[in-house]
């Protein structure tokens, strides 16, 4: 397993296994071919026995799947896992919440994804704005990841909270604590203070960082 410290949310497993899951899209599959001997495969084992995860079908065998765990993970894959994690209702708005996410948006190649990351927001999952944009295949990074959990457990209000003073407290044991943005300080002084977010062996946290779906993974299970 990699060396760097990682997201340990230890309050998300309980959670996790007291929640029945939603089916992914490899569920039924066979375990992903690329996971063995990978630092992330306990964590990825974890969250596909409970079928949570989506991994890439092959186009040629379609009794292989794949997790590309080295890949960074997208806004709207881990806005999926978790809103799966947690067991939401998916919602059909009217009129779609995001201009770049329309009826028609895909997941994956062949995984309708729409009414998920309404269901997603629609469960205060995320934190976007209605009507503003989502960009939901960018890649997210870590203090933006940090946030999602943070509303995944319902801490949002304990987050916002924390003094001011307290948060730059907390946040000043890593030396790159200056790059972590205005919006996300409370999440992520408040991911440090429970123990859910460790920093690096370097003594950095890395909020802009990027995620890989291994990672992401970590982060969840």
């Amino acid at each position: 397993m990699s060396k760097r410290r990682l997201f340990i949310p230890a309050i998300a497993l309980g959670l996790l296994l007291a929640c029945p899951a939603k089916k992914a899209l490899c569920a039924k599959d066979p375990w992903y071919s690329d996971m063995r001997k990978h630092w992330a495969e306990p964590y990825v084992r974890v969250l596909w026995e409970e079928s949570v995860t989506d991994g890439y079908l092959s186009s040629i065998d379609a009794s292989v799947c794949r997790y590309w765990p080295n890949e960074y993970a997208t806004r709207a894959q881990l806005a999926v896992l978790l809103f799966r994690v947690f067991d939401l209702p998916p919602a059909f708005p009217s009129n779609p919440t995001y201009p770049d996410v329309p009826k028609n948006y895909n997941l994956f190649w062949n995984v309708l994804g729409w009414h998920l990351i309404e269901g997603a927001y629609a469960g205060g999952i995320i934190f976007v704005t209605p009507g503003q944009i989502f960009s939901p295949a960018d890649m997210i990074t870590r203090e933006d990841a940090v946030e999602l959990l943070i509303r995944s457990l319902s801490l949002s209000d304990y987050a916002a909270s924390i003094p001011e003073t307290q948060r730059d407290q907390i946040l000043r044991r890593f030396w790159d604590y200056n790059r972590i943005s205005a919006a996300r300080r409370a999440s992520m002084a408040c991911a440090v203070q429970l123990g859910i977010l460790k920093g690096y062996d370097d003594g950095s946290i890395q909020p802009c960082s990027l995620l890989s779906r291994g990672e992401a993974a970590t982060v969840v299970a």
